[in-house]
């Protein structure tokens, strides 16, 4: 509702979103598209209705991914391809991954491609994890997403999804050996 903290609302959204409450993908929609509305919360819309898996809004998604502009709504747009996981979506999402300057927009593309689980995916993920001119980041999402791809179980939590670039600085030995060989 109007007046509201947009943080707060964007959690809301997310919040819907897990819950896969399809009653309000129509307002989430409207969210989304509204270019007046804090960018955080249209890029958290967008977020919501991936959760829920709305294939529906991969023509929002499409729109922001073309338009200039905002990091923070490009990063969940990216994110966003890859939750909703349509085949073929590779190529797009590589494009993002190459194209970006935006260290979160690309660590978010890199994450989607994990989701997808193409094996097209691979030879872009490989080249990003090895790529020295790329920041540490970045060539360590492309490692964590190649994990993805080799993972032939059911998707990662979704709960896992929203904290996906906050919780790789605790030192576990796996991750620590796999950060020396970039």
């Amino acid at each position: 509702r109007k007046g509201t903290d947009p943080s707060i609302r964007a959690a809301m959204a997310i919040g819907l979103g897990l819950l896969n409450d399809r009653t309000v993908a129509k307002s989430l929609a409207h969210r989304a598209q509204d270019v007046g509305a804090d960018p955080d919360l249209r890029g958290y819309a967008i977020t919501a209705l991936a959760l829920m898996g709305d294939r529906d809004s991969e023509y929002l998604i499409t729109a922001v991914l073309s338009t200039k502009g905002n990091p923070s709504l490009h990063r969940n747009a990216a994110l966003a391809l890859g939750l909703i996981g349509r085949p073929g979506s590779g190529k797009r999402i590589v494009a993002i991954m190459n194209e970006t300057n935006d260290l979160y927009v690309k660590a978010a593309a890199t994450i989607a491609l994990g989701y997808l689980r193409e094996p097209t995916s691979a030879e872009a993920l490989a080249k990003a994890a090895v790529d020295r001119d790329s920041p540490f980041l970045a060539r360590l999402y492309a490692v964590l997403a190649i994990g993805y791809l080799g993972d032939r179980s059911a998707a990662p939590p979704k709960l896992s999804r929203l904290a996906w670039h906050f919780n790789y600085r605790v030192s576990i030995p796996s991750v620590d050996w796999l950060t020396s060989l970039l």
